[in-house]
């Protein structure tokens, strides 16, 4: 993958390296006591949260393809444990694996949960171990498997950044809130079992420019008695265009963005042009031209929704009414984006 791709890059660059080779019989020692084995049963999704780490924001990730897993995969990978841990005895006593199931939202794939669930409760119970199931959801189908849930005992990990304002980045695809939903079926399950809401349901916030820990803190507990997690958003492999400020400019009579560093073509957003500007020979900081790439007498990068060369043209020149400044700094592109549609 790219992101493991990175990683080792990086490791490459420091001065030691340290690599812990397993034998064969600690691997399987590793095996036989296994404490939780995960399956990703889709990478589909039905939020489009501006912050998530397989999201725009970031460029250290697979594609997501909607890829939905199906029961005969998943079975192999059960029959091969099953067959080990029905030979050995674990460490602990009783031995706890837990099956977790991960997305995308899992939810999108509740038929095959609960084939893999069917499947393990129809086999021959193994003497001095339990199995569990977990689940990390974004809540928004909670309230159709609901009964579901509760009957297997699920530990599920919601995630809930604060009120609707702190939510707000957890959209739909269509960029509809998600957060009314949410909070209606995190009520209704917490009204319906409230023994099982109180033994196996955790929240987890994400900390961002819209909320702040003691409000989401106190948000949570007022609402549903309990404290969540708190996560920060990752700042590894973020998009420049994504973490960039710009300054907003006209130029050629349009609106456009202006970063006085070099931003990386591959980083902007399909439907947006990117041109490198070149500033006078003289040094006085007077921007005289743009194109697609400035080598020498660099001055910045200029973002826009239309072109700003003609056809065929590969630079235009920068007339001295051709350039000015709106007043507005410190903008990021996407709000910039839907604020200029």
């Amino acid at each position: 993958m790219e992101r493991n791709k990175l990683v080792l890059d990086l490791n490459k660059n420091k001065e030691f390296n340290y690599i812990y080779k397993l034998t064969e019989e600690q691997i399987f020692s590793k095996l036989v006591n296994l404490e939780q084995l995960t399956f990703e049963v889709t990478d589909a999704c039905n939020l489009n949260c501006k912050y998530c780490g397989y999201g725009s924001l970031y460029s250290t990730h697979e594609k997501r393809e909607n890829i939905f897993m199906d029961f005969e995969m998943a079975k192999k990978i059960i029959d091969y444990l099953y067959n080990i841990w029905s030979v050995h005895p674990g460490i602990t006593s009783p031995r706890k694996i837990i099956f977790g199931f991960y997305g995308g939202e899992p939810l999108l794939n509740m038929p095959l949960i609960k084939q893999i669930v069917n499947y393990l409760e129809s086999l021959q119970p193994i003497p001095d171990t339990i199995f569990r199931y977990n689940m990390t959801s974004n809540a928004v189908l909670l309230d159709k498997y609901q009964d579901y849930l509760a009957e297997k005992q699920f530990d599920i990990l919601i995630s809930l950044d604060g009120d609707e304002w702190g939510n707000s980045y957890r959209t739909d695809h269509a960029g509809n809130a998600s957060f009314k939903r949410v909070f209606r079926n995190i009520q209704s399950l917490k009204e319906h079992y409230p023994e099982y809401f109180n033994k196996h349901i955790t929240f987890n916030s994400v900390l961002h420019n819209r909320n702040e820990t003691q409000a989401v803190r106190k948000f949570i507990f007022d609402n549903f008695e309990k404290y969540p997690s708190i996560s920060e958003l990752n700042n590894f492999g973020i998009i420049d265009t994504q973490k960039e400020t710009f300054e907003e400019i006209e130029i050629f009579d349009t609106l456009a963005l202006f970063s006085s560093g070099r931003i990386q073509r591959e980083s902007v957003p399909k439907g947006f042009c990117c041109y490198e500007v070149r500033h006078d020979d003289e040094c006085m900081g007077i921007p005289c031209e743009i194109s697609s790439h400035v080598l020498v007498n660099f001055w910045g990068t200029v973002i826009s929704k239309v072109s700003l060369i003609n056809n065929g043209e590969d630079r235009r020149y920068i007339g001295t009414d051709d350039w000015g400044y709106t007043g507005n700094i410190g903008i990021q592109l996407e709000s910039w984006s839907e604020n200029n549609l």
